[in-house]
């Protein structure tokens, strides 16, 4: 943690805390998966 502070890289965090807009992504992802324009598979990396 320390070399990391030392660097100090740049984070961005790509959560959405507005309850509406997060809701609205989520529709429209489920949609993209839904139409085809979205295969999620390649995202799953492992099962537990």
């Amino acid at each position: 943690m320390q070399l990391w502070n030392w660097r100090g890289p740049g984070l961005i965090n790509a959560h959405e805390r507005n309850a509406t807009v997060y809701a609205r992504g989520v529709r429209e992802e489920i949609g993209a998966i839904e139409t085809g324009r979205l295969d999620p598979f390649f995202l799953l990396t492992h099962i537990y």
